[in-house]
């Protein structure tokens, strides 16, 4: 399972948009370098309300890049099947399309929510459409200097750039009932959302972000449980 290299116990579950970088199958002279690079980068933390270090979770299930709040990830693609690459560019596309503001009657703030920088490692065919904040770069835990620059960039510009997104009374309902599920002490995943909405749908993108409102709702005790594969309530 993936594990923090932060050792504090009061933020080892504690997966967010805001403090969070997702590493999956990086070497461990890979992730010596983005451990040193990162030391003592601090950025303030919506969910948990105060300034915090920013953590590394370190992923080796592929669901893992789904279901792990992060803003930035590497990610080695030659540990990756075919068929898990292209569902991930698949998501990532659908999640850089906006919302439709027509439909709208709630409006939330989901800043937090907008694809995370992601640097592809050991992979070189592009898909044909492009995807924002998607990286290909081999060389980008090679050079500390340009590594560090770039988690400080990253950072500064997440804590200064806001996005507003817009859902209907469809959604209001859909997140009241995902909210009473967790607060039963239910497990909480995709398919049991599925379940309580059916006949409708809900796409991986809206899932998250539902997740993510309830979440700032509860000031960041939603959390996903690694053992349970799925999102608890923390008491």
């Amino acid at each position: 399972m993936g594990l923090f290299l932060e050792e504090s116990e009061i933020f080892k579950f504690a997966y967010s948009y805001y403090s969070t970088i997702l590493t999956f199958r990086l070497n461990e002279y890979e992730l010596a370098r983005l451990k040193k690079c990162m030391k003592n980068i601090k950025t303030f933390d919506k969910n948990l309300r105060r300034e915090v270090k920013i953590k590394v979770y370190i992923a080796d299930e592929i669901t893992e890049i789904y279901a792990i709040p992060h803003f930035m990830a590497f990610i080695n693609f030659a540990s990756i099947e075919n068929e898990d690459k292209q569902a991930l560019f698949e998501f990532w596309k659908e999640c850089e399309e906006p919302l439709p503001p027509e439909s709208a009657e709630y409006e939330y703030d989901l800043k937090d929510l907008k694809n995370p920088i992601t640097y592809i490692l050991n992979y070189h065919e592009k898909p044909e459409y492009n995807i924002s904040d998607i990286y290909f770069n081999d060389n980008i835990l090679n050079d500390s200097e340009k590594l560090r620059l770039t988690i400080l960039s990253v950072v500064k510009d997440n804590e200064g750039i806001g996005r507003r997104a817009c859902e209907s009374s469809i959604r209001l309902r859909r997140v009241l009932l995902m909210y009473k599920c967790l607060l039963r002490g239910k497990i909480l995943t995709k398919q049991k959302v599925d379940e309580i909405c059916y006949p409708d749908i809900v796409s991986k993108r809206m899932f998250y972000r539902d997740i993510s409102i309830i979440n700032e709702i509860e000031d960041g005790k939603v959390v996903f449980d690694r053992n349970l594969k799925g999102y608890i309530l923390r008491e």
